[in-house]
Parts: C-alpha cells; sequence; structure tokens
C-alpha cells in the first residue's frame, strides 16, 4: 500500500501504537522480541531513531537473549531479524554487540557470537536499492512494494 509521503510520520506513530505489549509472563520463545524487530526493520529506511529506540531494550539484554537459546535458534528467522535490526540502524553499534557475546561452549559447534557475525554480515551485504527488497523477502516475509509480483 502507497502512503502519501508527507503523513509517513502519522503511519510510523500509528504502527508504533499498534505494537504488542510485552508479556507479563516472560517470552522464552522471543516471539515479541522477534516482533518489534520486524518493526524495526521497516521503520529504519524512514526514521533511523525510531527504530533504534524500538530496539534499544532488547540490545541491552542481548547476551542474556543469545544464552536462553538453544544453539539451533542462534540462526532462527527472530534472532535473524534482530541482528538484522541492529546491524541497519547502526553497524558498529551491531558490532559492539556481538563483541559482548559468549563463544562457543566446547561442547557446541556455533556459537552466538558467530551466529550473530553471520547474520549481521547477511544483513549489511546488500546495498542501496537492493537492500529493501532483500530485508522484506529474508525476515519480514512479504514482497517489497517495489518489486513487481513474478520476482517474489
Amino acid at each position: 500500500e502507497r502512503v502519501d509521503p508527507a503523513m509517513l510520520d502519522h503511519y510510523i506513530a500509528r504502527s508504533l501504537a499498534m505494537r504488542p505489549p510485552r508479556p507479563v509472563r516472560g517470552d522464552p520463545e522471543g516471539q515479541y522480541e522477534s516482533a518489534i524487530a520486524g518493526m524495526a526493520l521497516a521503520i529504519v529506511p524512514y526514521d533511523r531513531r525510531t527504530a533504534r529506540a524500538l530496539i534499544e531494550p532488547m540490545a541491552a539484554r542481548m547476551r542474556t537473549l543469545a544464552a536462553g537459546r538453544a544453539p539451533r535458534a542462534w540462526s532462527s528467522q527472530s534472532y535473524g531479524r534482530l541482528w538484522a535490526a541492529l546491524a541497519l540502524v547502526d553497524a558498529a553499534w551491531a558490532r559492539r554487540l556481538i563483541a559482548t557475546l559468549p563463544a562457543a561452549p566446547p561442547d557446541v559447534a556455533v556459537s552466538p557470537r558467530a551466529s550473530a557475525a553471520r547474520l549481521v554480515i547477511l544483513a549489511l551485504l546488500y546495498r542501496g536499492a537492493d537492500r529493501g527488497p532483500w530485508v522484506y523477502r529474508q525476515y519480514l516475509g512479504r514482497r517489497h512494494p517495489a518489486l513487481p509480483a513474478r520476482e517474489f
């Protein structure tokens, strides 16, 4: 759907008002974080400061989020959304957060640090006009408005 560019701030504010509430009893599956990261990914091309404000609480808890996940979840769609959002908001910030993550335990082949680095690199590989369609397709599960339906 297309909107009048003069109304962009209004539509971003409406989107923020419709975000889901934080679960009172916790969110072991990370669904809340995934939804908020998806919202940040959709907003970042238009308002980087607002996207950052959305994901700052998650960034502050990144070590805890990574430690609470099974190794297979470190490369999951929701974890990828979060790291893509961090990378697109501020790549240097994402790099600093990666450095705080634990390395792989001796009995695990993949670490949260290595998975996060891979996800950030993937998000930053695409430049300019190619980035939006890739992010939409990869993390938001829908066709980018600039792509014809047959290319999705």
